[in-house]
This record gives C-alpha cells, sequence and structure tokens, in this order.
C-alpha cells in the first residue's frame, strides 16, 4: 500500500508566550490544539535557544581573547564605535552558535520592555544585563539525540552543562 505523508507545519512560538505559559505549557497548548484540529501530531524541534542573563556582568571586547571554544569563527559587534557583544559560530548554520551581548541595550531597540517584569527589576538607568545565548540547530540536535519537544525540555540541563563548559567558556589567563 502506498503511503502518504502530510506536509510539514513550522510553529515558532513567540517569546512572550513562552515565558508566560513556560515551554511546557507551550508545548502542551501547540499538541492539544494540533491534535483537537488535525488529528495525531508528531511534534519535532528543529532549533532550541538556551540562555542565561547576568545581571551586572559587563563583557568588553578585550575579553574576546579569553574565550575558549569549538567554534571556528568569532565575531566582534560594534555600533556608534562601541563594543555590543560577540558571536561565536554561524547561526545560519544548522550546529551550534552562541551570542553574548548586553540584554538592556537590545530591549531599548527593540522595546521588548516586558523582560523587566521576568526578572522583577524595576527599569533603572544603568542597570546592565548580559545574556549570553546559545542556538542549537537541527544537525545539533540529532546528534544529542533531541527530536521531540518534550526531549528538548528534558535535555536543558545537559545541553547547558555542554555548552557552558566544553563548547564556549570563558579563562582567566
Amino acid at each position: 500500500t502506498a503511503s502518504t505523508s502530510l506536509p510539514a507545519i513550522r510553529v515558532q512560538p513567540v517569546a512572550e508566550f513562552l515565558h508566560g505559559q513556560g515551554p511546557r505549557g507551550v508545548v502542551k497548548w501547540f499538541d492539544d490544539l494540533l491534535t483537537n484540529e488535525c488529528g495525531p501530531v508528531l511534534l519535532t524541534v528543529s532549533r532550541l535557544d538556551l540562555f542565561a542573563d547576568f545581571e551586572g556582568f559587563s563583557l568588553s571586547d578585550d575579553q574576546r581573547h579569553h574565550f575558549v571554544t569549538r567554534a571556528v569563527e568569532s565575531v566582534s559587534y560594534e555600533a556608534n564605535e562601541e563594543f555590543t557583544g560577540l558571536q561565536f559560530g554561524k547561526r545560519a548554520s544548522a550546529g551550534v552558535s552562541a551570542r553574548l551581548y548586553d540584554k538592556t541595550k537590545e530591549i531599548q531597540k527593540s522595546g521588548s520592555a516586558y523582560w523587566f517584569d521576568i526578572w522583577q527589576v524595576e527599569n533603572e538607568p544603568g542597570l546592565s544585563v548580559l545574556r549570553v545565548e546559545f542556538e542549537l540547530g537541527r544537525e545539533a540536535l540529532r546528534q544529542f539525540g533531541v527530536n521531540s519537544p518534550t526531549e528538548a525540555l528534558d535535555a536543558t540541563g545537559s545541553l547547558w552543562g555542554y555548552l557552558t563548559s566544553q563548547w564556549l567558556s570563558l579563562r582567566s589567563p
């Protein structure tokens, strides 16, 4: 008998929804919605972003050489002659990449002030929050044996441990 395969539907929840409902709540919401509308569905993960925010930790371009990484490429960013962050690896790849940047400056640019509610801090002038963010593409997830959203959520601790100790780390000379 011939089997028919249905087209894949790509779903990418926005950050506000993820942080408002929590990742497991979002997965359940989409699974319930799609199952009710389409019947049984198979959810897979094509990308996973893991991050941590650190208040009061500043980063300079001079520190770029203190990072040890498995990435082949690294890029330093600046705007108006002011250092804005570092990137390790290529974001467009299906592998691993990392970005380190001042999240408070990004909030000023994007207008996503809800982060101050999530952090439970006042929007104080001079408040600096460094974001360390890893992006794992489909190929990297496959190498870690991560296919479903539940597997991705269950693996976040071990993935973070690997990413911050073996893939990218800041070393003091």
